[in-house]
């Protein structure tokens, strides 16, 4: 299973859905959480992957996945963008592994 984030401007069906919804502003932070959160109902257990709703993420930091991770999305439905005045200034995604070499990300 994935742990679930919706974007400020996902429909409400899926924010109802969500274990995140991002508030439309430095959307990484609550990318990152469910990046490095267990699974939602309370086990703890990584469940290795995130999954975007549909909606626009606007990041002014760097997503941080580790190794063995991935974040998916709703293909055309799903836009990470960074306002101009970060976008020279930022990754967009980053490994945070120590000593990690993008091992299994997705």
């Amino acid at each position: 299973d994935a742990v679930l984030v919706a974007a400020n401007d996902s429909s409400q069906a899926d924010k109802d859905a969500a274990d995140y919804v991002a508030t439309g502003t430095g959307d990484q932070s609550t990318i990152n959480t469910a990046l490095s959160h267990a699974d939602p109902a309370g086990s703890y257990e990584k469940t290795g992957k995130v999954y975007l709703f549909a909606g626009t993420y606007t990041i002014n930091g760097s997503i941080n996945m580790p190794n063995n991770t991935t974040l998916a999305g709703a293909g055309r439905g799903t836009l990470i963008t960074i306002p101009n005045s970060h976008n020279a200034s930022i990754n967009a995604i980053i490994n945070t592994t120590t000593g990690g070499n993008g091992t299994g990300i997705v």
